[in-house]
């Protein structure tokens, strides 16, 4: 995924490999918990005005946006809390 991969290079780039092992940790022992407890995301209804299924982790300052399909968890995105997701996701602006 283009998002995991870039996100561990900004993170080494801006505070080196410690940091990015740690929140790059954090991230995909969020997604794992997701095999398992696929509806522990919060449904991204919540906190926007448009229809979606989507749903997210808030992960180290960091969206990782799902969808679930029967009992199948599709990773949409990682997003920094810092970009504009609804863009992004979307196409819209918030």
């Amino acid at each position: 995924m283009r998002d995991f991969k870039d996100t561990t290079e900004y993170i080494t780039a801006s505070w080196g490999d410690d940091t990015e092992k740690k929140i790059m940790g954090a991230i995909v022992s969020g997604i794992d918990a997701l095999k398992d407890h696929p509806g522990i995301g919060v449904s991204l209804c919540k906190i926007i005005d448009f229809p979606t299924t989507y749903r997210y982790l808030f992960i180290e300052k960091n969206y990782v946006f799902y969808h679930l399909e029967d009992d199948t968890v599709f990773i949409i995105r990682i997003i920094n809390e810092r970009q504009d997701f609804m863009h992004l996701l979307f196409g819209v602006n918030k």
